[in-house]
């Protein structure tokens, strides 16, 4: 049976529709700043099931240029890569995953990304 670490939350960030809305307006980018729809490059692929190294980094790139956002959290995070990028961009990162196994090998994945 896995194990799972669960906090209570006393006072949770819910946002009504309209706040979810205006939040969604607030990060659009101009279309200059903007990132491809379709990476040109995925990148490395730690497990044949992982997101591409490119494509997390891509990610962890628009969270440090444009939010205030510095915690990543991946509920399904496989071998790690996400947050393994992540740590490499300078943001904190919290993975879930249930097979013992790839936890445990998610805690020792370091990657090298360009600009990182």
């Amino acid at each position: 049976m896995p194990r799972f670490f669960v906090e209570k939350i006393t006072h949770p960030a819910v946002l009504s529709p309209e706040e979810s809305r205006h939040a969604l307006r607030a990060l659009r980018l101009a279309p200059g700043q903007s990132s491809p729809d379709v990476l040109p490059r995925a990148g490395a692929m730690t497990w044949p099931r992982a997101m591409p190294v490119e494509a997390c980094a891509a990610v962890a790139r628009f969270l440090v240029a444009h939010t205030a956002c510095r915690t990543v959290v991946d509920p399904f995070c496989g071998l790690g890569t996400m947050l393994a990028v992540a740590n490499a961009y300078g943001l904190d990162a919290v993975g879930v995953e249930q097979s013992p196994k790839r936890a445990e090998r998610a805690r020792g994945l370091i990657v090298e990304v360009d600009g990182g």
